[in-house]
């Protein structure tokens, strides 16, 4: 069932008010901003999204309206009348762009939609004419252990320098989405540049060399030289000789490099033992258009913000993300630990975030990344978040709208795939809010788990508002938090090709006192419903319960074990090794585990 098959042939916050899940509250029982606060908030997000940056004690951030979607208009023969017929393929690349590589390297597509994916299509030139490669089924991914559409490239049958490889994923009926990724042969190692950079805390910038024996004392004088000869160190490294706490506070001058300049220790050096700060918690703009930070520590209780410029691009990997004064701590005008506007490049991989107020939020990607501690809100607005932990999302921590994944702006194009959130408590753990206008289109959130330890009467709940079209919740097991379809409000939820498939929901409700039934364009297959009205086809009920295990693992207690166990419906275009069909001869109800190599989770990890 889970055989890959392949055809080949020659031929890409701000910290806003509380929207109090304790006090305030409309109709039917449930939170919502009212009166002249409400009005004044949104009437200041607004500006910031139409009016651009606002700086406040040393720290600005832009925040934009959508992530703009690469995608083109291919239609895949469908009926009209079939319900996902003008829906687009929810997919993207589950690769960081711009990598070099030497050998083999294996790239993946994730992809989604209501009426399923019924292939994916990768093309590239190579020395020999453009190669096509078609793959037809989900399969673990080698490299990054998911389950999705890959193909592997091999650097010798490119020339050295560029690649690009396009990708268009064609569901079963529905609107195809291209993709492009551009990533660097260097199978002869003919790529030029790639020189190394040393840094020491008992170098010298003014008589350094930035060699390895006339270290420069700072990194910002590092970032001086790559910005004064790109060519020669475009693809390097800068290296970190001491263990210590090295100051990036500042803007530096502009670098615009192609490959990834990589920020790392020196060898034998851990993550923890050389931490990023600014001296005077100023904004750390490093300035350099391709930037990569491997294996280092940073602590945002001493810089104000990572500032990343907007046409830039920062990939941070094997990293820890933590404030030294604890996840309670909160500074004047705080905001995303590194700004992304436009969400143009960020992205996360094999990280740490812990004792913070924000996780990994507003990424392009995160993947197989932990987050531990967090006061606020883990995944807010992250386009693609994979294979990823959660220990410890507290709302009680502090007076905060706290969220695991949270979206509030217009958003198309959204792939959540593999959590496990693990001790939930005074959190929201899916929250669409935003202004009038905001609407969510394709959209996927599957195989999440959510263990909460709070009082499932609520609040807080999970809350769905404005509009949503083909958005696809999957596998998701969040027993023991209501959600509401707040059909309640000025600007009330609406849905078109919006589908619960296998989950286990402890109610799902509507905003408007005592309105039943589920809104139009929402529909509920095979979903295991533990409290109030049974909704859609094949619904089970009966107590069940999320239970914590070690790294991705977890389990279910209760009585409503059984009843999910091979009940539920099998989902076109989508197979998962770990879903119990091949144990049952169908998928269970519920999430299920998942394969995460999450180093970031000890510090000390390399």
């Amino acid at each position: 069932m889970f055989q890959r098959r392949r055809l080949v042939s020659l031929g890409f916050f701000f910290s806003h008010p509380v929207e109090s899940c304790r006090a305030g509250t409309g109709a039917g029982g449930f939170p919502w901003r009212t009166g002249l606060l409400n009005v004044l908030f949104y009437a200041f997000v607004a500006y910031l999204l139409l009016a651009g940056p606002f700086v406040s004690v040393g720290v600005t951030q832009t925040l934009v309206k959508h992530d703009p979607a690469k995608s083109i208009a291919k239609d895949s023969a469908s009926d009209a009348n079939v319900p996902g017929a003008t829906a687009r393929a929810i997919a993207r690349f589950d690769v960081v762009p711009f990598q070099v590589f030497s050998g083999a390297f294996e790239i993946g597509v994730v992809a989604f939609h209501i009426d399923g994916i019924q292939k994916v299509v990768f093309e590239y030139e190579t020395l020999t004419g453009l190669r096509t490669v078609t793959e037809t089924g989900m399969s673990v991914n080698p490299r990054t252990r998911v389950c999705e559409y890959w193909t592997s490239l091999n650097a010798s049958d490119f020339a050295d320098g560029l690649v690009t490889v396009k990708a268009t994923a064609y569901p079963n009926a529905g609107l195809a989405r291209e993709l492009s990724l551009e990533l660097y042969a260097n199978a002869h190692n003919t790529l030029a540049g790639r020189e190394t950079l040393y840094v020491s805390l008992s170098g010298d910038d003014a008589t350094g060399a930035g060699a390895r024996a006339r270290p420069f004392r700072s990194i910002q004088r590092a970032l001086t030289a790559v910005s004064e000869n790109v060519a020669r160190y475009d693809g390097g490294e800068i290296v970190l000789m001491d263990p210590g706490s090295y100051d990036m506070g500042g803007v530096r001058r502009a670098a615009n490099n192609n490959m990834w300049i990589t920020i790392r220790p020196d060898e034998g050096l851990l993550c923890n033992d050389v931490v990023i700060a600014s001296v005077t918690r100023d904004l750390i703009r490093p300035n350099i258009r391709r930037l990569r930070y491997y294996n280092l520590s940073f602590d945002f209780s001493k810089m104000g913000q990572i500032y990343k410029e907007d046409a830039h691009w920062q990939w941070y990997d094997h990293c820890r993300w933590y404030q030294s004064e604890g996840w309670t701590a909160t500074y004047p005008g705080q905001n995303w630990s590194v700004r992304n506007v436009g969400f143009n490049g960020l992205y996360v991989t094999n990280c740490l975030a812990e004792d913070m107020l924000y996780g990994f939020t507003g990424c392009n990607l995160v993947r197989d990344s932990h987050c531990r501690k967090i006061s606020g809100d883990v995944f807010q607005l992250s386009r693609m978040v994979v294979n990823c932990t959660v220990d410890g999302a507290g709302g009680t921590a502090l007076e905060h709208h706290s969220d695991v994944f949270q979206y509030w702006d217009p958003t198309e194009n959204v792939i959540v795939y593999g959590v496990k959130a693990a001790n939930v408590a005074g959190t929201q753990n899916f929250f669409f809010g935003g202004l009038v206008g905001t609407s969510y289109v394709n959209c996927a959130f599957v195989n999440v788990a959510v263990q909460n330890v709070q009082d499932r009467r609520g609040p807080p709940f999970t809350q769905y508002f404005h509009v949503h079209d083909h958005v696809l919740f999957m596998h998701i097991s969040n027993p023991g938090q209501l959600s509401s379809f707040r059909d309640d409000v000025s600007t009330p939820y609406t849905a078109r090709n919006v589908k619960f498939v296998n989950c286990i929901l402890e109610r799902l409700t509507r905003g408007t006192y005592g309105v039943m039934g589920l809104p139009d364009g929402v529909s509920v297959e095979s979903c295991h419903i533990l409290q109030g009205q049974l909704h859609g086809t094949r619904a089970t009920t009966g107590e069940i319960s999320v239970v914590d295990g070690p790294g991705s693992r977890f389990s279910y207690t209760g009585a409503g074990v059984e009843v999910i166990a091979g009940t539920g419906q099998t989902i076109p275009g989508f197979s998962h090794p770990n879903d119990g069909a091949a144990e049952h001869g169908a998928p269970n109800r519920g999430a299920f585990v998942f394969d995460v190599n999450v180093p970031g989770a000890d510090p000390n990890a390399k």
